[in-house]
């Protein structure tokens, strides 16, 4: 399948990487794998709910859609918002739950980042 990793690719770079986030009391882990899951593991018993699997972009290719997880106790398939925003690491921010199985997660990555934003980060890494 033909896989759109946003303008020029800029995306590529976090494909087939897992990136992981643990909430600060410890009691669950989220795990983006970019362009194909994320699974919700609950520490204790290493058991693991898939929230989504990947579905389309929107915003510009600012928000990546993950759709079709498992369906919640009297409620929704889960599904995932994942927004981006500039940096210089793929690294998760933060994970919420706005609403009953619907979750929204923060990405940090250089594929969200323009070309004029890369050269100013890149910048100022080397006047450090």
């Amino acid at each position: 399948r033909q896989i759109d990793f946003g303008p020029s690719g800029g995306y590529y770079g976090i494909y087939q990487q897992d990136l992981k986030w643990t909430t600060k009391i410890g009691d669950y882990s989220y795990i983006l794998k970019p362009f194909d899951k994320v699974e919700q593991i609950e520490e204790k018993s290493s058991t693991s709910v898939l929230l989504g699997v990947w579905g389309f972009w929107s915003g510009e290719h600012t928000v990546m859609n993950y759709v079709g997880g498992k369906k919640c106790w009297d409620g929704p398939e889960r599904s995932v918002r994942v927004e981006t925003v500039c940096g210089l690491e793929n690294s998760i921010l933060d994970v919420q739950e706005p609403n009953k199985c619907e979750y929204l997660m923060k990405l940090e990555t250089p594929g969200a980042c323009s070309k004029e934003k890369l050269d100013q980060l890149n910048a100022f890494l080397n006047d450090l």
